[in-house]
């Protein structure tokens, strides 16, 4: 099915009320201003399961009243009224997929507020998602590919393309066009229900990068750039039920679509990754638990952590397998440091933490993106000892190395459910060049 054939799905995803606002331009019309533009597009955690409230999981309006009152600087397109407004969390950021949809929000609240900081100025965020969607061409009743992304049949991606036209046309009517800097793309937790999905998901994810850039370049003509920056979140390593006590494989092919983008990553320039694994979800000890979906702060975390990637796009210069290890039949995690060969032969250390990665410290006047706790104190001062293997030593010719990280059997149940993190100082052999790498992280699990 070719994405002009689904012309008539328009109205299943509620943009046939935006059509007029598509007129022609008129024909003499003052300069446009451009204005910083975002595209978060994606599934249900970039449709977002945020609430404000002062509940557990929620956002207290009271400690993020400049992320839950509107943003002067920073607008989103409104799908029921076609109009560019103040982005005001749980007011105008849900997506037009599944309307009415329960007041919450996404990523784009601190995303937003994150990138107007970067511009000193005003910015736009246009968001479209939808939950249980696909990346692997998914036919659905009567053949129809409604809830695939993919850019040669898929109905989601077919309404981004009408979207954005329509988008960049309500921006013209005011005075502005629409220049855009970037595009996060959170999305997977589907395709790693299935392990022949999970199999293509990086050709897949590597032609849906080439498509939207393609046609921001080409159809939507909304930025000159061959290669916008691109971010993606990370599927999370894991699916865990920390207070029941039992863990639950619900994405069992995770591991696969995390491989898949990082490999993408590492092959497409102006690309950036933020591991999604740590970020908090709704636990069954607050109403509206499902451990799968981002909370309040969790949707905060969220959006800083993509604003930092796209500050560090490039290869992971750390990455490690599994992400998770049994407390009670103990195991071992395999930490890469992949520095590449202007590194080659040169030493490195790696450091770790209990505390999680922000908002960092410093060692020996260094930022790491690692919080000071005592296994951090004892990484620096006990290197290639228990729990680290090679946790100091030289890289190879390519600059790459491996350290390990074991938990022994019948480990502590107090750290049930914690994430270790770890990062690497790099130096190269003249000892002229310092690299500090991204952090990577490993769940304790039964």
């Amino acid at each position: 099915m070719s994405r002009k054939s689904l012309v008539t799905a328009a109205g299943w995803f509620g943009l046939l009320p935006l059509a007029a606002i598509a007129s022609g331009r008129d024909q003499v019309s003052p300069p446009l201003v451009p204005v910083p533009t975002y595209i978060v597009i994606g599934q249900s955690n970039a449709e977002g399961y945020g609430q404000v409230g002062t509940q557990a999981g929620q956002l207290d309006p009271q400690a993020y009243p400049h992320l839950v009152n509107p943003q002067a600087n920073v607008k989103i397109f409104n799908f029921p009224t076609g109009t560019w407004e103040p982005l005001h969390a749980t007011i105008n950021t849900q997506s037009s997929a599944t309307l009415p949809q329960l007041p919450r929000f996404g990523p784009e609240v601190s995303l937003g507020d994150r990138l107007a900081g970067l511009h000193g100025g005003p910015v736009r965020i246009l968001k479209y998602a939808a939950g249980s969607t696909y990346l692997h061409p998914t036919p659905g009743v009567g053949g129809a590919v409604l809830d695939t992304w993919d850019p040669a049949t898929g109905g989601r991606y077919f309404a981004l393309d009408v979207l954005v036209p329509i988008a960049a046309q309500a921006a013209f009517a005011v005075g502005e066009s629409l220049d855009v800097r970037g595009v996060f793309w959170i999305q997977g937790t589907s395709d790693a229900l299935s392990p022949v999905y999970a199999a293509a998901y990086q050709s897949n994810l590597s032609n849906f990068v080439d498509a939207v850039r393609a046609d921001l370049v080409g159809a939507w003509g909304l930025t000159t750039n061959p290669h916008t920056p691109f971010v993606i979140s990370q599927v999370p390593r894991f699916m865990f039920q920390p207070d029941s006590g039992s863990q639950v494989c619900w994405a069992c092919s995770a591991d696969a679509v995390r491989a898949a983008e990082e490999a993408v990553v590492c092959s497409k320039p102006a690309v950036g990754i933020f591991d999604a694994s740590d970020i908090s979800v709704w636990g069954c000890s607050v109403p509206g638990c499902d451990f799968v979906h981002f909370d309040g702060p969790g949707q905060v975390a969220h959006g800083e952590g993509m604003f930092d990637a796209l500050q560090n796009l490039g290869c992971p210069t750390l990455t490690s397998t599994p992400g998770n290890l049994s407390l009670a039949s103990g195991g071992m995690q395999k930490i890469y440091v992949d520095a590449g060969t202007n590194f080659a032969n040169g030493s490195f250390l790696v450091l770790g933490s209990l505390s999680g990665t922000s908002p960092g410290t410093t060692w020996q006047g260094i930022p790491l993106p690692l919080n000071a706790d005592a296994y951090f104190v004892l990484t620096q001062l006990a290197p290639n000892q228990p729990p680290l293997g090679n946790s100091l030593g030289l890289l190879g010719i390519q600059g790459a190395a491996t350290s390990t990280f074991t938990v022994p059997p019948a480990s502590a149940s107090a750290l049930l459910g914690l994430v270790a993190h770890h990062a690497a100082l790099v130096v190269n052999a003249s000892s002229t060049g310092l690299l500090v790498t991204n952090a990577t992280g490993v769940r304790f699990v039964l």
